[in-house]
């Protein structure tokens, strides 16, 4: 055993201090990247600080966008003090203000962009938000609308955003094929009728079934107590009293075609049907509306640039200008149909007598957001 351990003990004195060279290197390196190290980790703890902090300041604006739309929900226009914080009027802010978030002052304001549209800023102290909120569309910013279908006939060119469930689209769409999201259809259309019948009730009634003219006329009345034919055997122009209405009890057929219709602003209001003749009338000069609670079958000559709002409350519209361009919007709960060779142009809307759309979508919709962009 002896004679083991002595070598092996010569063999261990000869390695004495061969570890030292390198511990040393490894103290070297260690002292080399310490310090870089430590502050790399000091700049990540900061950044996540400054991430945490980002985020606070997302949510407390997130919150004031939130407290944004309960205010424009709750918002009745008709109080006896609005709240100034939303506005009344299309183009302006409401009332700015401030709000408590974890200690975080958010800065809020709305603006109406338009009826049925408003944009919300809301500001923390390290973050923005700017969101659209909408309660639904205005079917008046459309070229063409229908809760159930729309058919574009060949050589058919529409110009504006149509919105409906089904498109058969066999012209040109020029504009937005847009999803339907409107809320207030049944609810408008079921009052429209006494809107109108309002307006002229107390006014005395047309009895004759047919009304002929010759030369310029104005009608003579403001409602009919049953169906009417509208003719005129000879050049002629029938003018409506400007920003009146003209309410049909009954059905209501255009005959002739040398005459022309001015609706002088003025809302034709059908409590029935509509047709026309071929080229019946010659032209008709807007702007105004003409509305029927079921089909409207009207093939006018022409039409001018003025816009003009078309609608069947419950049944088709059949629009088929014979000749010339066709301004403004149609609307039909059934179906709409444009036939014939025209081209239809939506252009922004005049003030039309026509109820106010945005109390009925404040009434019957809950806004929603239509984008969200953070700053």
């Amino acid at each position: 055993m002896e004679t083991l351990i002595k070598p092996l003990s010569r063999l261990i004195r000869k390695q004495a201090g061969g570890i030292l060279i390198p511990t040393l290197v490894m103290l070297a390196v260690g002292a080399l990247i310490i310090a870089p190290l430590m502050g790399l980790m000091a700049t990540g703890l900061k950044a996540g600080q400054q991430i945490e902090i980002g985020a606070v300041d997302y949510y407390a604006a997130d919150a004031g966008v939130e407290n944004a739309i309960w205010l424009i929900n709750r918002f009745d226009p008709e109080a006896e003090t609005p709240d100034p914080r939303v506005p009344l009027l299309v183009g302006y802010d409401g009332a700015p203000y401030s709000m408590l978030v974890d200690g975080d002052t958010v800065n809020i304001t709305i603006y109406k962009r338009n009826s049925t549209t408003y944009r919300v800023t809301s500001a923390s102290a390290g973050s923005t938000i700017v969101t659209y909120v909408t309660y639904g569309r205005n079917f008046l910013d459309n070229a063409i609308t229908s809760p159930s279908e729309v058919t574009i006939k060949p050589n058919v060119d529409v110009y504006g955003d149509i919105q409906t469930p089904i498109l058969d689209n066999q012209g040109d769409h020029f504009g937005n094929l847009l999803d339907w999201d409107i809320a207030y259809w049944d609810a408008m259309v079921a009052m429209i009728p006494g809107f109108y019948y309002d307006q002229v009730s107390a006014d005395p009634a047309y009895a004759s079934s047919s009304y002929e003219f010759h030369g310029t006329v104005t009608f003579p009345n403001s409602r009919t107590s049953g169906s009417l034919n509208i003719d005129s055997k000879s050049d002629g122009t029938l003018n409506l009293t400007p920003n009146s209405v003209l309410y049909i009890n009954g059905d209501l057929d255009f005959k002739g075609k040398n005459w022309k219709l001015n609706l002088n602003g003025a809302t034709i209001f059908v409590n029935g049907a509509l047709s026309s003749a071929t080229d019946s009338p010659s032209q008709i000069k807007g702007p105004g509306c003409i509305i029927a609670l079921n089909d409207i079958y009207f093939q006018p000559n022409s039409t001018t640039n003025d816009y003009i709002f078309m609608m069947s409350l419950n049944g088709t519209v059949h629009l088929q200008p014979t000749k010339g361009d066709f301004y403004g919007s149609v609307a039909g709960n059934t179906s709409v149909e444009l036939w014939g060779k025209p081209v239809f142009h939506w252009q922004t809307p005049p003030a039309l007598n026509f109820p106010d759309m945005s109390q009925f979508i404040k009434e019957n919709a809950l806004a929603k957001l239509l984008s969200w962009d953070i700053q």
